[in-house]
């Protein structure tokens, strides 16, 4: 488990009966059941489709700047919603009433334990790093606006990273779907 299989856990689920569930466009969209062999090729489609949506990006704003980033973006978030919603066809639509509810703190657990502890990590420590930037940034008085943003939204990734990394280590709440990598087990 890793990176790429927590950016595509929350799209699937349970009904109630214990059913494998797929939302491709979240929770305000349908749900539909899926076997689960046709749910792991759904998976491998995405985590590819994130992969090279990240590494379009990185490459418009590497060539062309904010502008390439930004048509980049918007491309390949269309082509996201297209691989996302190209599996449907043969799928059972679920009504809302027979999907297991779960709570944001179920969800984040999840994702949590999948991305494991090593990649939170090192990710939070590549925000911090990015946050010490903006100080040298500001310190040096140059590029105030970079510098701000950077400490602004670094320091908010590593907020989130540090409440991810909160849930990967406590102990499960018992949620099935849950993965136990990078867990500790306490015992008192």
């Amino acid at each position: 488990m890793g990176y790429w299989d927590a950016m595509t856990s929350n799209l699937f689920g349970e009904d109630n009966d214990g059913r494998r569930t797929y939302s491709p466009n979240g929770k305000r969209g349908k749900t539909y059941l899926v076997p689960d062999d046709r749910a792991a090729k759904i998976e491998k489609t995405l985590r590819r489709s994130f992969q090279l949506m990240i590494g379009t990006i990185f490459v418009g704003q590497v060539t062309m700047g904010w502008p390439g980033a930004l048509g980049a973006g918007v491309v390949m978030f269309i082509f996201y919603m297209v691989q996302a919603n190209r599996h449907l066809e043969g799928l059972e639509v679920v009504s809302n009433d027979s999907i297991r509810k779960t709570t944001a703190a179920e969800r984040m657990e999840k994702g949590s334990r999948q991305m494991g502890v090593p990649m939170l990590l090192l990710m939070l420590f590549f925000s911090l790093l990015f946050v010490v930037g903006g100080v040298f940034l500001l310190s040096k008085g140059e590029e105030p606006l970079a510098a701000w943003g950077s400490i602004g939204f670094f320091g908010l990734c590593a907020i989130v990273f540090l409440v991810q990394l909160w849930f990967a280590l406590r102990p499960s709440t018992g949620d099935k779907n849950a993965t136990s990598a990078g867990t500790v087990q306490i015992s008192v």
